[in-house]
C-alpha cells in the first residue's frame, strides 16, 4: 500500500472538513449535532489545536533563529548578525504583542 505525503494528507483533511460541514449544516440546529458535535467535539479539538500551535510557534522561532546564528563560524561575523537577529526578533515580538492588545 502506498503511503500518502504530507500534502495529500493535508487536502485529505480539507476535503472532509469541508464534506462533514456540508453534511452537518441541515442538522446544526438538533439538540446532539449543536451540543455533541459542535459545540464539544469540534469545540475542543479546535482550541485545543490553536493551544497546541501558539504554544510552539514562538519556541520554533526562537530556537530556528539561535542555531541558524551559531551556524556562522567568523566570531565578529557572529557578533554582528546575533546582535542584528536578536534586535529583529525582540521588535517583530514587540509589534506582535502591540497589535495582540
Amino acid at each position: 500500500m502506498k503511503k500518502l505525503s504530507l500534502t495529500s494528507k493535508i487536502f485529505l483533511a480539507l476535503i472532509l472538513g469541508v464534506v462533514s460541514g456540508l453534511a452537518l449544516h441541515p442538522f446544526r440546529e438538533a439538540f446532539f449535532v449543536k451540543n455533541y458535535v459542535i459545540d464539544f467535539l469540534f469545540n475542543f479539538l479546535g482550541t485545543g489545536f490553536i493551544r497546541a500551535i501558539r504554544m510552539i510557534v514562538v519556541p520554533l522561532v526562537f530556537c530556528s533563529l539561535t542555531v541558524g546564528a551559531a551556524g556562522i563560524e567568523d566570531i565578529k561575523k557572529l557578533g554582528r548578525v546575533g546582535i542584528k537577529t536578536m534586535v529583529f526578533y525582540l521588535g517583530t515580538t514587540a509589534v506582535a504583542i502591540t497589535l495582540a492588545l
